[in-house]
């Protein structure tokens, strides 16, 4: 018997797998689950499960934060993610194997089956979080907010989105925090908005920082849900360019 642990912000997707593997995978036990990553940490290392199904992509905690944190890295990981660009090239680099939502069972089944023949990929954890961390410590610009009293400096993964204000700027960041800045939207996308950066200008007055995505509803011409609960609408000329980001067609 192979035990297993499900580590997803979305209880529909902890349910969704639970199911598969139920159904298709009789010689997995599920041992634990939590929506919760903070609290995954002490399951893992309590339960010391033999393989971890983890989500990449939670707005408390990503997965590669988490297992940073841990003590236990013993186990099969096996990626989840909605997110067909977001860290598969280090994955696949990594021989790392990931799942992407929705869950196709065949795959699933192919998942199990390479962890009946390969021992745990606990080394390759560390490999894949220095290559990580090397690869966000570049894409991780410090952002010079000046405001009408002083100039805070903040981390770019710590914005979650950015509204134009007139010829000023509000700076929303994932503590809660706001920023009245003195720079234009426009000034803030030439410096955040470039190349392959997780920052796009989702219409006329935001840029939103993609990580922090947590929905996106198609209906009332289509919006996202950021992270800190903030809804904003996509411009009907740049949806296409948006869900590109995330490896989806617009229809």
């Amino acid at each position: 018997m192979i035990r297993a642990l499900i580590i997803d912000d979305e209880e529909h997707g902890i349910k969704s797998l639970e199911l598969l593997l139920a159904k298709y995978c009789p010689e997995i036990k599920l041992v634990a689950s939590s929506s919760s990553p903070r609290q995954s940490i002490q399951l893992i290392n309590d339960y010391q499960p033999d393989i971890v199904f983890l989500d990449i992509y939670m707005p408390e905690m990503n997965g590669f934060d988490l297992l940073e944190q841990l003590s236990f890295r013993d186990f099969h990981l096996i990626f989840t993610t909605a997110y067909r660009e977001y860290a598969l090239k280090a994955l696949k680099a990594n021989a790392f194997d990931y799942l992407l939502k929705p869950i196709d069972f065949e795959e699933l089944q192919k998942a199990v089956e390479k962890v009946k023949l390969k021992k745990s990929n606990n080394h390759k954890i560390a490999e894949l979080l220095g290559i990580m961390n090397e690869s966000m410590e570049s894409k991780h610009l410090k952002v010079m907010l000046p405001t009408k009293t002083s100039i805070e400096s903040v981390l770019s993964n710590e914005i979650v989105y950015i509204e134009a204000q007139s010829n000023h700027s509000l700076v929303a960041l994932v503590n809660k925090q706001q920023h009245l800045t003195l720079k234009s939207l426009k000034e803030y996308e030439e410096l955040l908005c470039q190349g392959e950066s997780r920052f796009f200008r989702i219409q006329n007055s935001f840029i939103i920082n993609l990580n922090e995505v947590v929905r996106y509803t198609k209906e009332d011409g289509g919006f996202v849900t950021m992270s800190d609960g903030k809804e904003i609408p996509v411009s009907k000329l740049l949806k296409k360019d948006f869900l590109s980001k995330f490896g989806l067609e617009s229809n």
